[in-house]
């Protein structure tokens, strides 16, 4: 009897350690997100890209080149209709973004 709650025990123990190894998924529901919870998070990967690309561009001044294609980046997604920001779901297999 004690032998077979020792081994129920490790049992028990070994379960819970394999499934605190286990995360669940970050990944968002895509197209369960809102509109305006799809916008922030493109916007916020187009402003990583940004910052990036600006740093190495000689074209102008890192501050001027990040604010306006920043503000070209929000207008563009403003005016994007549902589909086509379901089309950028950044999740999806072999998604460029």
């Amino acid at each position: 009897m004690v032998r077979s709650a020792g081994v129920a025990l490790g049992v028990a123990l070994m379960a819970m350690t394999l499934l605190s190894q286990c995360s669940g998924s970050a990944i968002p529901m895509w197209e369960f997100l809102s509109r305006g919870e799809k916008m922030s998070h493109l916007y916020s990967m187009f402003a990583k890209q940004v910052s990036s690309y600006c740093k190495g561009s000689q074209d102008m001044p890192t501050n001027m080149c990040k604010r306006n294609l920043l503000m070209y980046g929000i207008n563009k997604l403003q005016d994007m209709n549902e589909s086509h920001l379901d089309s950028m779901d950044p999740y999806q297999r072999g998604a460029m973004i």
